[in-house]
């Protein structure tokens, strides 16, 4: 199951949404410019993110990635001016491999992870 490239761009009401678990894939610019979208609940069937997938979701303070997130593309989370948490789901409190990966896709204002 995918979320196809600009599924739900610019629907700026779109605050929040819920992803069903077998989703493995978001395409590109699928949520760009959905500016009322404050937190995102990634799935753990969750594989990849496409870039720009969620470009100008300038409400979007908290994000939840989930374990078996394999890639990140530039620039998926370009514009997300209010992100300030990040959350990683793993087993493993201490998994600085996949900190590392994706550490430096992320916004440069973030202030915890």
């Amino acid at each position: 199951l995918s979320i196809a490239d600009g599924t739900f761009s610019l629907c700026t009401s779109l605050s929040q949404i819920h992803l069903p678990e077998e989703l493995h894939s978001i395409g590109s610019h699928a949520f760009d410019g959905c500016t009322s979208l404050s937190e995102i609940d990634l799935p753990e069937g969750l594989q990849s993110i496409a870039s720009n997938a969620f470009n100008g979701c300038t409400s979007l303070g908290v994000i939840h990635l989930p374990e078996g997130l394999e890639s990140i593309a530039s620039n998926a989370f370009n514009g997300c001016t209010e992100i300030d948490r990040i959350y990683i789901k793993t087993e493993d409190d201490h998994d600085d491999v996949k900190f590392n990966r994706i550490k430096n896709l992320l916004p440069a204002n973030l202030q915890s992870l």
